[in-house]
């Protein structure tokens, strides 16, 4: 076998890893999202999943095209504009047999590629941000200083300032491609002087790159202004008296002598030799740098010594706008009448008060709950919720904890693919006690106790299955050719098959075979269990099942069990949120506006 062989298979083998590779990293995503599609529609949700994708891929897309073509594009023209020139680099620079020109070319382009594909990194959830700006609506609630709409805010201002650094981004990748080619050519040569530092059409290119640079300066220090209305270096969050008086006129006259600047550049394409634009970028460059010494000179001076009554009417922004970006403005304040003479039969006559007086703290019943009813090792009861019923015809306050099966507590010896995918599919009811009653040995009394459910009250449930619950995370199947596992009785075991809505079909070997690899499980490819009836049950987590379906809703860290018509359901309370609210003082740095705007149920059996 010659060298010229070697050479041949050494490079197919490349080509052949490069190509698998590739392959994987878009093959792998893609059978992801096929599995994701058909989960989303078993819930009938799939324009939820539609969206995210369509959104993620033309921000992604759109903006790695445009950041390519851009940079790319600009190094041709600076190539066509020097093509009288050749590069100035060392010997050796490009491997033997290959033209300089060519390996300058290869870089150039590997270089536009990692702009292009790191840029739009940073812009793939630019679509949430534009679909809030298509579909803003209007607070009707005004802020004292600009007179605008909290709308604008929190819909409009994020999205000018995404298209801001959008083009940002794209301006300095520009510049930042051309400028060496012009060095390395020697059309931009500071050895010739400042007069001729460089000349002809290069000048041009650069001066409107330049130009544009400038233009977006101006227009960040006019959006900055709105900015201070964010303000965390004064008394409270929001603009002071510095920044709503000298803060906000530096900030304007900033972007007015940016707009100047980009009209002295274009002026100065006109005359010889680069003084002028050199003089202006110098210029705005001091001027930019000594203004903002400005307002921290009159905080200092003016503010300081007199802070009480220049930044009082600030301080009230902050307290209104804080009051109403939390609802507390909507609080009614009652006058409480206390009286001292409490009697035998005031307590009778406020009996329900007195026998819903909370005594058990949930942390020691959750500790008694799982000593006396959790029963198997496989079973385990996450947390404790309140709640609150109307039991033979007296309302009562209780606490309860659902049941759930948490597979990694399964004996060793019993972790089998079958028993972890097929048997142990579902924990099994709950614990239930009121919060006032204590037994005589120190341990609550329950309304619901045991597995079966032993019910001591006329609460009804029909279905104690619990196949999604807090830490139900495994993916399992139903519908199979085995029977699940139900409840223990005794030495025996209860057997049960799944009759829910719940999963997603998997009616054909491609289903299978999808799945097998998504899941990296080949057993799901070559199991014989399989019917035309199975079902796979995946994102079985409440929280991460409701977030997937409403990624625009902040949600509680807590779902709280509720047995409603005889079943068991997950409540789990979700908000809308937001950290543009001006003004007002902010709880973290992900929001300073909330409201508890929806309530999410899903089912414990079908996860509906």
């Amino acid at each position: 076998m010659g060298p010229r062989t070697v050479r041949l298979s050494s490079k197919l083998t490349l080509v052949f890893a490069a190509l698998l590779l590739g392959g994987l990293l878009i093959v792998s995503p893609l059978i992801h999202w096929i599995t994701e599609w058909w989960w989303y529609g078993s819930l009938e949700q799939q324009p939820v999943l539609l969206t995210l994708t369509v959104g993620r891929s033309l921000s992604w897309g759109i903006s790695a095209l445009v950041f390519f073509l851009f940079s790319w594009g600009n190094y041709r023209l600076a190539l066509n504009l020097t093509r009288y020139s050749v590069f100035r680099v060392k010997a050796g620079f490009a491997p033997e047999g290959m033209p300089v020109q060519a390996m300058i070319n290869l870089l150039a382009l590997g270089l536009a590629i990692f702009w292009a594909l790191s840029g739009a990194s940073g812009f793939i959830n630019a679509w949430e941000t534009i679909l809030k700006f298509r579909h803003a609506t209007a607070f009707n609630l005004l802020d004292p200083i600009f007179s605008q709409d909290v709308g604008f805010y929190t819909f409009t201002l994020p999205f000018y300032q995404l298209v801001k650094n959008w083009c940002l981004y794209l301006v300095v990748i520009g510049l930042l491609t051309t400028v060496p080619v012009y060095i390395f050519k020697g059309t931009l040569d500071l050895g010739r002087g400042w007069q001729n530092v460089i000349i002809g059409r290069p000048k041009a290119h650069l001066t409107l790159l330049t130009m544009a640079l400038l233009l977006l300066i101006a227009w960040s220090y006019w959006l900055a202004r709105f900015d201070l209305l964010y303000s965390a270096d004064g008394v409270v969050f929001g603009a002071g008296y510095a920044d709503a008086h000298s803060g906000l006129w530096v900030l304007a006259v900033l972007s007015l002598l940016g707009a100047v600047a980009v009209g002295l550049l274009g002026w100065s394409l006109r005359r010889n030799g680069v003084v002028l634009a050199l003089v202006v970028l110098a210029g705005y460059g001091a001027i930019a740098f000594l203004l903002p010494f400005i307002p921290l000179l009159e905080q200092q001076l003016s503010v300081a010594p007199n802070e009480l009554t220049k930044e009082t009417p600030y301080i009230e922004y902050n307290l209104d706008l804080t009051r109403q970006a939390y609802g507390l403005d909507r609080i009614d304040r009652q006058v409480y009448p206390v009286e001292t003479n409490l009697t035998q039969a005031v307590l009778q006559a406020n009996r329900a008060t007195i026998d819903n007086i909370r005594l058990w703290d949930y942390r020691p019943l959750l500790s008694t709950y799982r000593e006396v009813q959790e029963l198997r090792l496989y079973y385990r009861f996450q947390d404790v919720d309140l709640d609150r019923y109307t039991l033979e015809q007296n309302y009562r306050q209780v606490m309860l904890s659902a049941r759930e099966l948490e597979y990694g507590r399964v004996p060793e010896r019993a972790k089998t693919w079958v028993n972890q995918r097929l048997k142990y599919t579902h924990g099994y009811g709950l614990a239930m006690s009121p919060v006032n009653r204590v037994t005589p040995q120190g341990q609550p009394e329950f309304f619901i106790q045991d597995i079966p459910p032993v019910i001591n009250t006329d609460l009804v449930l029909d279905q104690p299955r619990i196949y999604y619950g807090e830490a139900t995370d495994q993916f399992i199947f139903t519908g199979m050719g085995t029977d699940e596992f139900d409840y223990p009785i005794g030495q025996e075991n209860a057997a049960n098959r799944y009759s829910g809505l719940g999963g997603v079909p998997i009616p054909t070997i491609w289903h299978r075979l999808l799945y097998a690899l998504d899941r990296a499980d080949l057993k799901i490819l070559i199991s014989n269990y399989f019917t035309p009836e199975a079902r796979i049950h995946y994102h079985r987590q409440v929280r991460d099942r409701v977030q997937r379906l409403a990624p625009f809703l902040r949600l509680d860290q807590d779902p709280y069990l509720v047995i409603t018509n005889g079943r068991m359901q997950w409540f789990l309370d979700a908000y809308t949120i937001s950290n543009r609210f001006p003004y007002a003082e902010p709880i973290n740095p992900a929001f300073n506006y909330i409201r508890n705007s929806v309530k999410v149920v899903v089912d414990a059996y079908d996860g509906t």
